[in-house]
């Protein structure tokens, strides 16, 4: 009884991870009117770090689903919106010194997801492996950027958003019909082939997706 409830509790971890950052949202903007920069900054990396980590916790403890996957896209929508507010009233110097790269960031956002929503009629959250390490990079770089340490990482990180947003297109080029979480663009490549190979069905493309 007691390893039930403890692996129902375990599988609600990536769950609650979502939820953390969706409820970060409006307290982020609370500390970025405030001018509590320091606040903003460490909730703005935890909440960035979470979406690192809640994809990975999702497939290894078997929790993953559709409503969660859904809620995890629009959570990082919300959360990539309200840092980019927030920064622009906590550090308009920085922001405006630094325009050309949080551009790069905000197209590398926008323009895959529009896409998604285009051709799936929903947000793109495929948690490829370039996404997560793309996460960690600009989580560095902003901290970076922001405590006046140096400006390289996340200047880095911003072309990296972009090579990540390029290959989220690949994929979606790639697969015939939405698959769910998707390691790389290569794995895409094999949905496709093996889709091709056996005919239309969803099946096929679902065992794709699992490789």
């Amino acid at each position: 009884m007691s390893q039930s409830i403890l692996s129902s509790s375990m599988r609600s971890i990536p769950l609650a991870l979502t939820i953390f950052r969706i409820c970060s949202a409006p307290v982020l903007m609370i500390f970025a009117a405030l001018g509590r920069e320091r606040y903003f900054l460490w909730l703005a990396i935890a909440a960035l770090l979470s979406d690192v980590l809640d994809g990975a916790l999702a497939r290894r403890l078997g929790a993953s689903s559709e409503t969660g996957r859904l809620l995890d896209s629009w959570a990082d929508l919300l959360i990539a919106l309200v840092s980019f507010a927030g920064a622009t009233l906590l550090w308009p110097d920085t922001m405006r010194q630094e325009a050309g790269y949080f551009a790069l960031i905000l197209a590398a956002l926008v323009i895959p997801n529009a896409w998604g929503l285009l051709r799936f009629h929903r947000l793109l959250g495929y948690h490829t492996l370039s996404a997560k390490t793309s996460g960690v990079l600009l989580a560095v770089g902003a901290v970076s950027l922001f405590t006046g340490l140096t400006p390289v990482v996340f200047r880095l990180a911003s072309f990296v958003e972009l090579a990540v947003a390029a290959e989220y297109i690949a994929i979606s080029l790639l697969i015939p019909e939405w698959t769910g979480e998707m390691k790389s663009v290569w794995h895409a490549w094999v949905v496709r082939r093996l889709s091709r190979e056996a005919g239309p069905g969803p099946g096929v493309v679902r065992d794709g997706a699992d490789r």
